[in-house]
């Protein structure tokens, strides 16, 4: 399992199966309550010739096949969307997870650049103090959809505008939804990380620095720096791809750390749960959003769990990462961030 810092999030190898966007055009996300299924239905339809031209591919949770596991097909389209379409109405507002899961993941992809978050007016509600208020809504002049004389009109307008968002994210050098596609050179992260190695009962606290070093539109370069007890330095550098979301090449970010994965090796990532953490760390306060999962790696009929949380908050530059907790049978490691910067100007 992972010991040392890894730029990004550990994913499994089920991705395939439950990532269902087409690879062409920009993804889009659609987040919404059930009783708002017909509405949602009728907007598909109006986005026909965007997904005939290849502007677009969409997901949503009817997609889901018998047997596969929702939330992490929900979490996996929802953190590689490029367009998320937050469809607003009282149920919505009063789903526990739309309104507290899908969407404060949603804004918070939305502020590091990774996404942009649309909310769709579709019936009347009091929406003006919710944290999406700051968007752009559509359709034009804020009228919900029901609230128009003709919802065709309605939703003809909402499918204009959602063209034009996604001709504007076409403009950004490779896959919008990585974030070191939208990372400046120079962008660097701390931690300080606490080992225990539980089978020798040995506890020991390093340092990991990563920075920003090189970027062209096909790869962006990290430099991560660690700095052990004994004070021995290692550098690595890692390639990222940027054509793809960043999730899709955690196994070869994993090789060139050294990480010795079987080929065989087989890999489930059960998500157990997400939701909202203020934290305090240092003079700093983090709003962050959490994420939890059970990762299972079995090698020839022998299990390995691992327990990993993560929390992320759009303040940080690089993959957002502010804390990591992992823990299986061999060690435990808690991962804290101690300092970041930002290179000088817009990330955008």
């Amino acid at each position: 399992m992972v010991t040392r810092r890894m730029p990004g999030r550990v994913r499994g190898d089920r991705g395939d199966a439950i990532h269902d966007m087409r690879s062409t055009g920009m993804r889009l996300f659609y987040s919404y309550a059930h009783e708002d299924e017909a509405l949602r239905d009728q907007l598909e339809k109006h986005l026909v010739a965007l997904r005939a031209q290849g502007v677009l591919s969409e997901w949503h949770d009817r997609k889901i096949g018998a047997g596969m596991p929702w939330r992490e097909a929900i979490e996996r389209n929802l953190d590689t969307a490029h367009v998320i379409l937050l469809l607003i109405s009282p149920d919505f507002l009063a789903s526990p997870y739309c309104f507290d899961v899908e969407m404060q993941r949603a804004l918070q992809r939305h502020r590091v650049g990774t996404a942009r978050v649309v909310p769709v007016l579709l019936r009347p509600t009091d929406w003006q103090a919710a944290p999406f208020a700051e968007l752009q809504a559509v359709p034009s002049k804020g009228k919900p959809v029901v609230s128009w004389p003709n919802r065709d009109a309605a939703f003809a307008d909402v499918a204009r505008h959602i063209r034009i968002v996604c001709e504007q994210l076409q403009q950004t050098p490779g896959d919008p939804s990585n974030p070191y596609s939208v990372a400046r050179v120079g962008d660097w992260t701390e931690y300080e990380t606490s080992h225990y190695i539980k089978v020798r009962e040995q506890r020991f606290v390093a340092r990991a620095r990563s920075e920003l070093v090189e970027k062209n539109p096909q790869h962006a370069v990290l430099r991560m720096t660690a700095t052990f007890p004994d004070g021995k330095k290692e550098e690595l550098r890692f390639a990222i791809p940027l054509d793809r979301p960043f999730e899709d090449v955690s196994a070869k970010l994993a090789r060139e750390a050294g990480e010795k994965v079987p080929p065989n090796a087989r890999i489930e990532r059960k998500p157990t749960g997400a939701g909202t953490d203020k934290l305090f760390i240092g003079e700093r306060v983090y709003y962050t959003t959490w994420t939890s999962v059970e990762i299972t790696v079995t090698i020839e009929l022998q299990e390995t769990p691992t327990n990993l949380k993560v929390w992320v908050c759009d303040d940080v530059p690089l993959d957002g990462v502010v804390k990591v907790e992992q823990d299986n049978p061999a060690m435990s490691m808690t991962m804290v961030l101690v300092d970041y910067g930002r290179a000088r100007g817009k990330r955008r």
